[in-house]
């Protein structure tokens, strides 16, 4: 017999390459079903990471067929209410109405009470400045934290007002 070609070297080579890497996906294996056996074994399940699993599953599914102004409606007085369709449908058929807690304020009132309140801060630091460098009159001190107060006042009323 001759030497071995080439080819049947490298083919060699592969063959023990794979019957290796066989060998190690087979020892891994091995390695997690004993593992996985001691787990039980010692009633340890392996702990995962994550979020925990919820009490109650909302798993049943329930099909509404309606037309297109139908969805779109249900879409907006669940958008309006800040919750999806599903929670906006399920409280509406157990409870008949929806009772939020808190209301969203609309972006413009919290612009214009931020814009008060921001006003009312920068009025306070003035007659903060103003006492530092040189005492205000009572009179002054009095007429500052009504100023202050006027700017205050509209942006609380506006707040009572929306959520009531």
């Amino acid at each position: 017999m001759g030497k071995p070609s080439e080819a049947f070297k490298i083919r060699n080579r592969e063959l023990k390459k794979k019957g290796n890497l066989k060998q190690t996906e087979e020892k891994k294996e091995q390695a997690m079903e004993e593992k996985t056996e001691q787990n039980l074994e010692n009633n340890n399940p392996k702990k995962k990471g994550g979020r925990p699993p919820k009490t109650i599953k909302r798993d049943q599914l329930i099909g509404v067929k309606c037309t297109p102004l139908e969805r779109k409606i249900i879409q907006t007085k669940a958008k309006i209410m800040v919750l999806s369709i599903s929670d906006y449908l399920r409280q509406m058929a157990l409870s008949g109405t929806i009772h939020l807690k808190n209301k969203i304020l609309p972006k413009e009132v919290l612009s214009f009470a931020a814009t008060l309140n921001h006003l009312a801060a920068n009025l306070n630091q003035i007659a903060k400045k103003r006492n530092g460098f040189e005492e205000l009159t009572l009179a002054e001190r009095v007429e500052l934290k009504l100023q202050s107060d006027e700017v205050k006042t509209p942006a609380k009323e506006i707040k009572n007002y929306l959520l009531q």
